[in-house]
């Protein structure tokens, strides 16, 4: 199951336009997930659907139906109810908590969400992270670009197989910063993880989220497996043809002390019933029996985030006031926490420097291995430099420019380099080795091994203007626009072709 793209993201994206498309007054209008697929590909989905009227609806066996009144009656009662009613559901959650300042949206498991470009006005006011795993992150991306769809620069696509990765670690190198209040989605995930996974990917989210962060799932109560309701009987044979098994129900007692080992309490849960009276009770459909939505959110205590807290509070104090100027003093305060705790854990204000630097180093390695280019210097590294590819250079160059202004962390780090180089010798080289010289010797280097004429000056004219760029996003009214300009430097510069 985890070696190819998810099977059913595309399900949940068609019914969610089928049912935008067809109904007059749509539970939730989803008015973009159709561009996911081509006319040919959406006419095969609605073949495949009423291909399977058998199973679906054997009641009309021998009939002669309609195919379009065939497919509304099959989206309607057994494919759309779920998808659409918890998409409704989350996303007045989250417009709730982003009016209670919530300023990050991580959406686990994203398939082919489309909340990102049906939500122009709320995007403005947050962060968005998709996390999924890679091979289907990938094929939505074709399917954005195919459909012109242009990807928002505040938007993260953040690849993770939550059987292997830490969602922490993979969060945070794309930019997640712990301080800040975060919303979580996490729908039609919960049915196909056992127990021990569900708890895993609750305590992880635990261990790093901002107090008062909350997270919106679907889960089956448990009654579901032993249903004698023929959709709930389809819903499971479906999920088990389909190679993705449902293996995880509870009832609510025994989620709401699963989620109190979490360090979570129950906000919300609404049955079935409430989702009829609250969503459905004007449409066709009704909700999916033993199906539950839940909010839940994160309760406070000092052990969550303290020593993550403290290094992006600190590096946020650095960035607007110099290292030199803020104290742990400083930092404690801005915490509210003593400064004994945060003698706990670190020793002294360069130890949280060094972590901070550490991090660093990390994140620029991780970011040359995931596009094929060397992590390190020519002399370390001679044979992989005469592997680099021209488009790899050019992907690196656009990732790294979005890294470095919209990444909340490595934003912060390139402030804090900027106001402390004409202040210390040691600031001046670091500012040099990750912004300046470091990357303009990186490309020529790159560049001179393919025995290009002029490296420094071809090195030169690729790196200057997305540096120049890099300075102005700051104080640019419209980020997105700069952005833009720097994709479109990028993409067109004319590069000696790199072996």
């Amino acid at each position: 199951m985890e070696q190819k793209a998810s099977i059913t993201a595309p399900m949940s994206a068609f019914v969610r336009a089928y049912h935008a498309e067809t109904e007059e007054n749509p539970v939730f209008d989803d008015n973009i997930a159709g561009k996911m697929f081509t006319e040919a590909e959406y006419e095969q989905m609605k073949n495949h659907i009423a291909g399977g009227a058998d199973f679906f609806a054997p009641k009309l066996k021998g009939e002669t139906v309609d195919r379009e009144k065939l497919l509304g009656f099959i989206v309607n009662t057994q494919l759309a109810p779920t998808p659409v009613a918890r998409a409704k559901y989350c996303e007045e959650r989250l417009k709730n908590e982003a009016a209670t300042g919530a300023e990050q949206y991580v959406i686990l498991g994203a398939g082919y969400d489309t909340f990102a470009w049906r939500e122009p006005e709320l995007m403005k006011k947050l962060t968005v992270f998709e996390a999924d795993h890679p091979l289907t992150q990938a094929d939505k991306r074709e399917r954005l670009s195919r459909a012109g769809l242009e990807i928002p620069h505040n938007l993260h696509f953040v690849p993770v197989d939550f059987t292997k990765d830490s969602l922490k670690e993979k969060l945070i190198s794309s930019g997640f910063d712990v301080t800040k209040k975060t919303f979580f989605s996490w729908l039609g995930v919960s049915y196909y993880l056992t127990d021990e996974q569900v708890r895993k990917t609750l305590s992880e989210i635990s261990s790093f989220a901002a107090e008062g962060s909350a997270v919106v799932f679907d889960c089956a109560d448990s009654e579901l497996f032993g249903s004698d309701i023929q959709r709930v009987k389809n819903m499971l044979a479906m999920a088990a043809a389909g190679g993705e098994p449902m293996k995880f129900c509870c009832d609510s007692l025994y989620l709401a002390k699963l989620l109190e080992d979490c360090n979570f309490l129950v906000y919300e849960e609404l049955t079935p019933d409430d989702i009829d009276f609250r969503y459905l009770n004007e449409s066709d459909m009704t909700a999916f029996e033993h199906i539950n939505y839940v909010t839940a959110v994160l309760k406070g205590t000092e052990r969550i985030n303290t020593k993550e807290k403290i290094l992006q509070t600190s590096l946020k104090l650095f960035a607007r006031r110099g290292y030199n100027s803020v104290s742990v003093r400083d930092i404690s305060g801005e915490l509210g926490i003593t400064q004994a705790a945060l003698y706990k854990h670190y020793k002294n204000k360069q130890d949280i420097f060094d972590s901070i630097l550490k991090r660093m180093e990390e994140n620029d390695r991780s970011k040359a291995a995931e596009n094929a280019l060397p992590e390190s210097s020519l002399q370390k590294y001679p044979d992989s430099y005469k592997n680099a590819k021209c488009e790899d250079l050019k992907r690196f160059t656009l990732s790294m420019f979005r890294y470095w202004t919209e990444d909340a962390f490595a934003s912060s780090f390139r402030k804090m380099l900027t106001l402390e180089q004409y202040r210390s010798a040691e600031m001046a080289k670091l500012y040099g080795q990750y912004l300046s010289d470091g990357p303009l010797s990186y490309t020529e280097d790159l560049l001179r091994e393919t025995g290009c004429k002029n490296p420094k000056q071809k090195a030169l004219e690729f790196y200057a203007p997305v540096f120049m760029l890099m300075n102005m996003y700051d104080s640019a009214e419209d980020k997105g626009e700069i952005c833009k300009l720097a994709e479109k430097h990028i993409n067109n510069f004319k590069l000696e072709e790199l072996k």
